[in-house]
């Protein structure tokens, strides 16, 4: 499903390891090999751009998993990393609907443009969920704007029912 797996793994070093052969040409037969995936396998590539889609942005515990043999447990790294993920994104939504209010589209034009480039860069090859880690640094970014209006705002108000309670009283 457009991850890395032992069979296609085992597949690349058999032809690496034909007497003879060099790494190029190893790479040109595993592109035919895909090729001829592609033309004669039953593939549902709506199904499987779906799937790695998932793989790519469903959470962010991938730096968890690849050291885990050094954590004796887990689970709270993984609740710790995916809450960060998660509440990043909220304040990317935030973000987002603050830009398109105050009409500040520009800047924002060009961060999507980012993020659909990355995705759809994945959707062409091997993904796995650490290739989001450059599209972390953007949505950070950009959840910080979003954060920093929000507080804005939060502060506005509180000050605004200060001074109401003030004067009503």
């Amino acid at each position: 499903m457009g991850t890395w797996n032992p069979d296609d793994s085992e597949l690349l070093f058999s032809y690496s390891d034909r007497p003879g052969w060099s790494a190029v040409q190893a790479q040109q037969q595993m592109l035919e090999e895909a090729k001829d995936r592609i033309l004669h396998d039953d593939i549902n590539f709506p199904n499987l751009f779906f799937r790695k889609f998932l793989v790519l942005w469903v959470n962010d515990q991938a730096c968890i998993n690849y050291a885990s043999d050094i954590f004796s447990s887990t689970q709270n790294l993984n609740a710790l990393c995916n809450s960060y993920y998660y509440i990043l994104l909220i304040f990317n939504l935030i973000a987002v609907c603050i830009a398109i209010r105050k009409k500040e589209k520009s800047s924002f034009f060009l961060i999507c443009i980012f993020m659909i480039g990355l995705t759809l860069a994945q959707m062409l090859v091997e993904v796995a969920p650490r290739y989001h880690y450059s599209g972390l640094l953007t949505f950070t970014l950009l959840g910080g704007y979003g954060l920093s209006h929000l507080a804005g705002w939060m502060c506005a108000h509180s000050k605004k029912r200060r001074s109401l309670n003030v004067s009503s009283k």
